[in-house]
């Protein structure tokens, strides 16, 4: 059995979680508001507190745990070679810029007990939630998905709230759906999970072993495109091969009205530069490092500021990954997402782990196109994730056991002797 939590630990959780909230939201604020060094600042002070509460889980098992403890470890091995390499002031604000992503994933280490994530789930719903009323006038509508990164998670226990717990949830996802169909990603990840909780009505006509089957679909279907995209065989960004119709939104960004094109091709591109870039400096198995990203030509007025036509960064996870630790990297990533979303769905007794278990094989699979891997709520929302599915305390629970704990978390009182978070 894992160790009792003291009372009071990880206290400041939720404020760990704003600070990640409103960082997140910065770049997309009507005002400039955003100072780069002031965002280190709170990105350091937050990585280092999830480190501070990180909790041993012996329990867990080392087999468990290998290919998180092989891919944090590698991260910072990748980072190292970065501070050896850099030069120069935009390759330094790059690798600081991208380390912090980087090493994201070792908050997973803080989300491996219920009772850290009931602060971050109390801390979300009681501060960060109401908290947009104040962001609404100021934040451009593409971003409302992104400042509510962590709803998607909630979605999937909709059966274990209460009414206006259900009520507010569902307003809110009706916002991020009808504001703005050009921010894709966050449209998909409320659409996925408000698909994925059809299974709770339906889980007595629709057998587990259906799920076994999309999990390992989700796990093994980018691969199989990536290889068929490389071949030349089929590319699944080339819609308008396959897709006949129009299908554009209207866009507004900073006060200005845009025509989106959502068959788009956006990724093929940069699919072949960071591949080209990977062949001409051998660094298809060990990387780049964060210091240094790929090659371009699609964005090559970056020369103009930083003197190379080098992007640091894009907006694919997976090219991120591959970019700065290699194949190498790219393997650990996957090898992760395969355990946890094993363990939620394989090894779980209530339906919410196995839920969050698809939904976490999905964004292993939306990794390679969107997602990009850097420091805010939408990439810590992954870790969360799998901090669910890897979580024993969370994966024992039985569903009667799990209504109990969301009715905690949605509860506006403090929770006793904890010192939780709550209207007071």
């Amino acid at each position: 059995m894992s160790q009792a939590v003291p009372a009071g630990y990880g206290r400041y959780l939720p404020v760990a979680i704003l600070l990640v909230t409103v960082v997140s939201v910065f770049p997309y604020l009507k005002m400039p508001i955003y100072n780069t060094f002031l965002v280190w600042g709170i990105q350091a002070l937050v990585l280092a507190y999830f480190w501070q509460v990180r909790r041993a889980q012996p329990e867990l098992g080392f087999a468990n745990q290998v290919w998180l403890h092989a891919y944090v470890a590698w991260a910072f091995v990748c980072v190292a070679r970065g501070i050896a390499i850099a030069e120069g002031y935009w390759e330094w604000k790059g690798l600081v810029t991208a380390s912090f992503g980087l090493v994201l994933p070792m908050a997973t280490y803080s989300f491996l007990q219920k009772e850290t994530l009931e602060r971050i789930f109390r801390g979300y719903w009681v501060l960060v939630v109401p908290l947009f009323l104040a962001f609404f006038a100021i934040l451009n509508k593409d971003a409302y998905g992104f400042y509510f990164s962590l709803v998607p998670l909630f979605i999937l226990a909709f059966p274990s709230r209460n009414q206006i717990a259900g009520a507010i949830l569902a307003t809110v996802s009706m916002i991020v759906l009808v504001a703005d169909l050009g921010a894709r990603t966050n449209v998909m990840k409320f659409a996925l999970c408000l698909a994925l909780l059809q299974w709770y009505w339906l889980r007595h006509l629709v057998p587990l072993s259906v799920l076994f089957f999309v999990r390992r679909v989700l796990i093994a279907l980018p691969v199989v495109l990536f290889a068929l995209g490389v071949s030349g065989i089929f590319n699944i960004f080339k819609m308008d091969e396959f897709i006949e119709g129009e299908f554009v939104t209207q866009r507004e960004y900073k006060g200005e009205e845009s025509t989106d094109n959502l068959k788009a091709d956006t990724r093929t591109g940069l699919y072949v530069e960071v591949l080209a870039t990977a062949e001409k400096y051998d660094s298809w198995l060990f990387g780049r490092s964060p210091a240094r990203g790929n090659e371009t030509e699609l964005f090559a007025q970056l020369a103009e500021i930083t003197g190379k036509a080098e992007r640091l960064s894009n907006e694919a996870a997976i090219l991120n990954v591959f970019t700065w630790t290699g194949g190498v990297g790219v393997v650990l990533y996957g090898l992760l997402f395969m355990r946890a979303s094993y363990l939620g769905l394989h090894r779980s007794n209530n339906t919410y782990c196995r839920l969050v278990a698809l939904y976490t094989a999905a964004r292993w699979a939306i990794a390679w196109f969107e997602d990009g891997n850097f420091f805010n709520l939408s990439y810590l929302s992954v870790w969360i994730g799998v901090g669910i599915c890897m979580s024993p305390s969370m994966r024992r629970m039985s569903d009667a056991e799990v209504r109990e704990w969301f009715a905690r978390v949605f509860s506006l009182r403090p929770l006793p002797d904890r010192g939780g978070v709550g209207i007071r």
